[in-house]
């Protein structure tokens, strides 16, 4: 047998495994839930709060990933609330599979445990978020999963690829947020980058990541922040920084610092305690 087949083969076997694992079913919800009718579901959703910064040029905020909440309270919201304290950070970003299931019950036993974190909570719509037509329970509790945040010269980007693509009504307000002189950083659950080969988990269409690496390129973005395979990595692409984030529960490197200083951005990898 051909050594090149053969490996293909594992690839694509090795894939699917961790597809499926995802608690995605690639016949179902991703064919009828499409990122249009997403995207045009996300305007009942209600906005969300900017922050209220003293200094719009010196700041720092905390990025997570892949809470994956199912049947209890991780009870992790106080201690990211002493990080928030340590470093005086001004919110929280969720990047994304909240939730296991997309259940009502999930997204409440995150709302319950984020009591204990004392501001602001951005989230991420990620791929076990929208199960169970978990899109509109995640709009309906958590807010709109497609919006911008702008905080002196940065501006955040929150976008939805919780089905792999971007669709053509995303792309289009994308670019329109994108005409900024603002420094730019996006938000987005699925990966684009992996540490070894590309997976079937990572972005599926590859003409829209391709878009993504091109129109990212054109503009002024300085990060895009994703999650999902629960792995940390990190790398720059036409002069865009692409990082991946592990889950919380990993607690070792789980928790990103971003750090903006006299408008000059850089991040730092925390651990939970």
């Amino acid at each position: 047998m051909n050594i090149f087949y053969t490996i293909k083969k594992l690839l694509t076997i090795n894939s699917l495994i961790i597809l499926l694992s995802c608690g995605l079913n690639p016949c179902s919800s991703i064919a009828s839930d499409t990122a249009n009718s997403r995207f045009e579901e996300n305007k009942n959703y209600l906005d969300h709060p900017i922050p209220t910064i003293e200094d719009s040029n010196n700041f720092s905020f905390l990025v997570i990933s892949d809470t994956h909440y199912q049947n209890k309270n991780l009870e992790v919201g106080t201690k990211l609330d002493e990080i928030r304290q340590k470093y005086n950070a001004s919110f929280l970003i969720v990047n994304g599979d909240i939730s296991e299931t997309g259940q009502n019950k999930q997204f409440q036993l995150f709302l319950d445990d984020m009591k204990n974190y004392n501001g602001i909570i951005y989230p991420v719509l990620g791929n076990h978020d929208i199960l169970n037509n978990g899109s509109k329970t995640f709009g309906k509790m958590l807010g709109k999963f497609i919006y911008s945040i702008e905080i002196g010269n940065i501006k955040l980007i929150f976008l939805d690829t919780s089905t792999g693509t971007f669709g053509n009504k995303q792309k289009e307000w994308y670019e329109k947020e994108l005409s900024s002189n603002k420094k730019i950083i996006v938000f987005t659950h699925y990966n684009f980058v992996t540490s070894t080969v590309q997976e079937i988990v990572s972005m599926s269409n590859a003409e829209d990541e391709y878009y993504f690496y091109k129109t990212n390129s054109k503009h002024n973005v300085k990060y895009v922040i994703s999650g999902h395979l629960h792995k940390n990595n990190k790398k720059e692409i036409r002069g865009v920084k692409y990082q991946t984030l592990t889950k919380l529960q990993d607690k070792k490197e789980s928790i990103l610092l971003f750090s903006i200083k006299d408008n000059e951005i850089s991040n730092e990898l925390l651990n939970l305690p």
